[in-house]
């Protein structure tokens, strides 16, 4: 018999009110429990006396920086997945914070959408399912038989995070719509992240999925030369 967990609990940490409210409403209108607080001390002791299993974290806290935030909570609950919003978004700081354990970097104005589907994102991760319930792999195999797809997951393994136009370049893609299309796709089957405004970084999907191209690469290639 198979369990699913369902991620109920998110915990909304951000110093403007309006905006902390407002989060709080479009996340409990999707069904979640949620809980805000308005700097990083009391979101700290929030979590230490209740069970979060998504943090959402302004970058620019009244008490605590964001991403020093990211690490206390990591350190102290490896289990909790984090996402960081930040008003002043750069790729630095994205890869910084990703570097660093942020499950995902939303520039402001954020907007419902976006945070939802980066929280349902969360929830497919955390989900202790076998990989056949969790992932399509019809619709995986499918996308993956693009060699312009398998080569984005090898550039951006490589390369860690790159722009769109940067990746047509790259690619010798002559038409940077085309290059549109296969990143859709790819998100569309959660191999790749992008933020609005943001770089294409592999998701850890995407990761795994690359390690296991790269050894089934090896193993053919060692067949055919014995």
């Amino acid at each position: 018999m198979q369990h699913r967990k369902c991620i109920q609990s998110i915990l909304v940490v951000d110093g403007d009110e309006g905006t902390r409210l407002a989060l709080l409403d479009v996340l409990k209108m999707e069904g979640f429990r949620v809980c805000g607080a308005p700097n990083g001390s009391e979101a700290l002791a929030l979590a230490a006396r209740e069970r979060f299993d998504i943090a959402v974290l302004d970058a620019m806290l009244p008490d605590i920086a964001g991403v020093d935030m990211l690490t206390r909570m990591r350190r102290k609950y490896p289990a909790i997945h984090v996402l960081i919003v930040s008003a002043f978004a750069t790729i630095s700081s994205a890869v910084d914070a990703m570097r660093k354990g942020a499950r995902d970097y939303l520039p402001k104005p954020l907007r419902a959408d976006d945070l939802v589907a980066a929280i349902r994102r969360a929830m497919l991760e955390a989900t202790p399912e076998p990989v056949a319930d969790t992932v399509d792999m019809d619709g995986l195999f499918s996308c993956l038989s693009s060699p312009i797809r398998r080569s984005v997951l090898r550039l951006l393994s490589q390369s860690g995070s790159l722009r769109l136009m940067e990746m047509t370049s790259r690619l010798e893609i002559d038409d940077h719509t085309k290059m549109v299309f296969h990143l859709r796709s790819m998100a569309g089957q959660g191999l790749v992240f992008h933020a609005r405004g943001m770089d294409y970084t592999l998701s850890p999907l995407g990761k795994q999925i690359h390690v296991c191209m790269e050894h089934a690469e090896k193993v053919l290639l060692g067949k055919c030369k014995n």
